[in-house]
């Protein structure tokens, strides 16, 4: 992806929403284009530097988890997370 094509996706996101980078932790000295970028997601830290994403758009069965936690996981601010092509 170039900038400019970056910069037109980002064009109307809130520029108050957090950034995400997906990563590929067999490697961590092999590198990847980015290849897109998903703004429905919500980001669950598991530490400072670590954590989960679901995509606010999917149902419970694809969260893996009860209703009443999906729901909570909803209350929280959608993110922005970059994804590498592989």
């Amino acid at each position: 992806m170039k900038v400019k094509e970056l910069v037109k996706k980002l064009k109307n996101i809130d520029p108050e929403m957090e950034l995400i980078i997906q990563k590929y932790s067999e490697d961590n000295d092999e590198y990847s284009p980015l290849s897109g970028i998903n703004t429905n997601t919500i980001y669950i830290p598991d530490t400072s530097y670590n954590g989960d994403v679901f995509d606010s758009r999917r149902g419970v069965p694809d969260a893996n988890m009860s209703e009443q936690e999906w729901e909570e996981i909803k209350t929280r601010k959608c993110c922005i997370v970059l994804y590498p092509m592989n």
